[in-house]
Formats: C-alpha cells, structure tokens, sequence
C-alpha cells in the first residue's frame, strides 16, 4: 500500500537541479484506530519512496519507527 504523505511542487529550467527538503512526522505514520478514537502509530519499517510520480521513483529509503 501506498500513500502520499507530502509533496512539494518545484519549478525547474532545463538541465537546472534544486535541493528540496520535506520533514515526515509521527502522524504522517499514522492511521486513525475508530476503537481507539486516535491516531496510532505503529512500530516498524517504512519505505520511503520519492519521485515525479508513483511510476516514476528516483529516490528509495527504509526508516525505522521505534515503539
């Protein structure tokens, strides 16, 4: 499962490259438990994958999320 958690929206002249950075917090890696009535967080490893588009992934990393 995939979903978009940011994204950042970069104009760019031909051949011109820009660093861009984008900071994910623990909501971001979290869905709402309706038993619960909040947000979770689970434990774990998540991908990261950044790119143009869902089809188009230039850039991939693993991070962990502790209990």
């Amino acid at each position: 499962m995939k979903e978009l958690k940011d994204f950042v929206k970069v104009a760019l002249a031909a051949g011109e490259a820009r660093r861009v950075s984008m900071t994910l917090d623990e909501r971001a890696f979290s869905y709402y438990d309706p038993r619960k009535k909040s947000w979770v967080a689970e434990a774990g490893a998540y991908d990261l994958l950044i790119g143009a588009s869902a089809a188009d992934i230039e850039l991939q990393a693993t991070v962990r999320l502790e209990a």
